[in-house]
C-alpha cells in the first residue's frame, strides 16, 4: 500500500468525494472535531454545556451526524431536535480532559494490539 498516494487521494478526493475541501462532507468532521478541541485548547472544556454554549454544541454535533446521514430515513434522531444532544454535551463537557492526548501513536503501543487485524509495526 502507497500511504501518501493514500493520502492525497483522500485529500483530493475520488469519484463522488470531493475530497477535505472546506464544503465537501468529509470536512464536516474538522468542523465539529475544530469547535470542540478548541474549549479544550482553552482550558474551557467545562463551558461546552453553559448557557452561551449548549445550543452551539449540540448544532455542532447535529450537522455532523446529519452531514454522514444520521439524521434520515427511519433513524430516531430525525424525529428529534437540538434539546436531544444535551445530555451528550453535558456528559462531553464532564469528561477528562485528557482524554484529547490520545493520539494514534499511543492506540497502537496499547495492550489490546493482538487483537487488531493489521500487524502493529
Amino acid at each position: 500500500m502507497d500511504i501518501k498516494k493514500s493520502i492525497n487521494q483522500l485529500l483530493a478526493g475520488s469519484g463522488k468525494n470531493k475530497g477535505r475541501k472546506p464544503n465537501e462532507k468529509y470536512a464536516s468532521f474538522d468542523f465539529c472535531y475544530n469547535y470542540f478541541y478548541s474549549f479544550y485548547k482553552g482550558n474551557k472544556f467545562s463551558e461546552l454545556a453553559n448557557k452561551n454554549n449548549l445550543q452551539m454544541s449540540c448544532l455542532q454535533i447535529s450537522f455532523y451526524l446529519s452531514s454522514w446521514g444520521m439524521l434520515r430515513g427511519s433513524s430516531f434522531l430525525l424525529e428529534k431536535s437540538l434539546k436531544n444532544y444535551t445530555e451528550l454535551i453535558i456528559a462531553i463537557s464532564k469528561m477528562n480532559p485528557t482524554l484529547w492526548e490520545i493520539d494514534v501513536d499511543i492506540l497502537r503501543r496499547n495492550r489490546f494490539a493482538k487483537f487488531r487485524r493489521f500487524p502493529v509495526p
